[in-house]
């Protein structure tokens, strides 16, 4: 059975009204350059051209917008500065992530949210059906798609949180299910619990939780299912929340750079309550750098000096010191020449 976006959800009520911003009506864009805002959340149109795209904080409140255009998902590049809008017919835009100014649009496969991985885009949907169990993968220099993996349900929403995608279910109380970079379950699932058809999804790199899009709210909530809150977005005409993304930061001084095929770095768990394994594929020697959320370097570690290709690095959570650090959002930077590639990861002891 085809849902109806339009008819998904309960109605807003005057408590939840008051739980964060309502924006009736159309919202003007803002002139000139923008000022880029740390761990927001941005908010997608559903599949109209006649609304504002939201940047919203975690609490609802609006920051900016951008339009009225389409946008039914977004991929953010922090290293380049750039975000990506996706409408439903397929097409891709990049923008300046400051100034909102619209680069390069390209058509590439998927219709729905996305999400990006640091080198690639992952997006949902097919033409037809906009839901569907399809993922696909986008390169966003070459502006080629290549079948990514499927899973066994209907999906509109991705979200990439630097080591595996979190993937929602199209349906009431629908599944939100975690999957390796390869298209395999984790084990991590849950469903949500609060009678609405859920939509977008985005993985917040500052506490390691979720937001789920729905019909005008999104919702918040922890890897394991628990609700942690929610706000409304606009309730007339009711927007479906279907490209969510989450814009975090990254800290003064740590940057990267897009890299080659041959430049790699995950890490592994993530989040991870002790140790991790940093795997790295690397063209040369290069040297591990890991920073917590100020920028202040924790814990310095080198490849093996005759080290290239792949290699696997454990790091037990301690800085320099021999000292554990405390729970939190760190950043590992791996750097081979002049090239560099940079990580977010969460430990919770």
């Amino acid at each position: 059975m085809t849902l109806s976006r339009g008819r998904m959800g309960p109605g807003i009520h005057a408590a939840s009204i008051a739980l964060g911003l309502v924006v009736a009506g159309p919202i003007p864009s803002l002139a000139g350059p923008q000022t880029a805002y740390d761990n927001s959340l941005w908010i997608g149109t559903d599949n109209t051209s006649f609304r504002n795209v939201l940047n919203m904080d975690r609490a609802g409140a609006l920051l900016r917008s951008v339009g009225p255009l389409e946008s039914t998902g977004f991929a953010i590049d922090l290293n380049a500065n750039v975000i990506y809008f996706g409408t439903s017919n397929g097409g891709i835009t990049a923008r300046d992530l400051t100034t909102m100014a619209a680069g390069a649009s390209f058509s590439a496969g998927g219709t729905e949210d996305m999400t990006f991985d640091g080198t690639f885009i992952w997006r949902t949907g097919t033409t037809g059906p906009a839901s569907s169990n399809v993922i696909t993968k986008i390169d966003p220099v070459a502006h080629t798609s290549t079948p990514g993996f499927t899973v066994p349900f209907q999906t509109v929403g991705i979200a990439w949180d630097g080591s595996g995608f979190w993937v929602s279910q199209f349906t009431l109380n629908g599944l939100v299910q975690r999957f390796d970079p390869a298209g395999n379950p984790t084990g991590e699932s849950f469903h949500t619990s609060t009678g609405f058809t859920n939509g977008g999804v985005a993985f917040d790199t500052t506490d390691s939780t979720l937001f789920v899009g729905t019909s005008y709210k999104v919702y918040h909530y922890s890897q394991t299912g628990t609700e942690l809150g929610s706000f409304p977005v606009d309730p007339a005409p009711a927007r479906f929340v279907d490209g969510i993304e989450f814009e975090s930061a990254l800290p003064t001084g740590v940057q990267g750079s897009r890299p080659p095929a041959h430049l790699f770095l995950s890490v592994w768990p993530n989040p991870s309550s002790g140790e991790v394994v940093i795997i790295a594929e690397v063209p040369e020697p290069g040297r591990l750098s890991i920073y917590d959320v100020s920028g202040r370097l924790v814990r310095e570690m080198r490849t093996p000096d005759k080290a290239s290709g792949r290699v696997e690095i454990n790091w037990d959570g301690r800085d320099d010191a021999g000292a554990q650090v405390p729970s939190g959002v760190y950043f590992v930077q791996v750097r081979a020449g002049a090239l560099s590639e940079v990580r977010r990861f969460a430990l919770i002891h």
